[in-house]
């Protein structure tokens, strides 16, 4: 997974700006490429529910739609939401 700044739309307003967002984008064999990941923000929390589509907007000039597939949070790691794409990730 690489780390790209981006920030967290949802109906057509930014909700979260400068996000560390860790993505990972699959190409398997014989389907389209897809993405997911996660990022963990002190407001997130309370801000955002499951089942949520956003977009993200990378500072590398990619966007793409996700939904919000689970928050979690353990001992070690911080409050984390993690996501997957609905369609692909422009420009690829």
């Amino acid at each position: 997974m690489k780390s790209v700044k981006g920030r967290l739309i949802h109906d057509r307003e930014v909700l979260l700006e400068n996000i560390d967002v860790w993505l990972s984008v699959l190409e398997p064999a014989g389907r389209p490429k897809a993405w997911r990941g996660s990022f963990s923000h002190p407001e997130a929390w309370g801000l955002l529910n499951r089942g949520w589509i956003c977009e993200l907007e990378f500072e590398d000039g990619r966007q793409g739609e996700i939904v919000i597939t689970s928050m979690g949070q353990s001992e070690s790691t911080p409050r984390t939401v993690f996501f997957e794409g609905t369609g692909p990730l422009y420009p690829p």
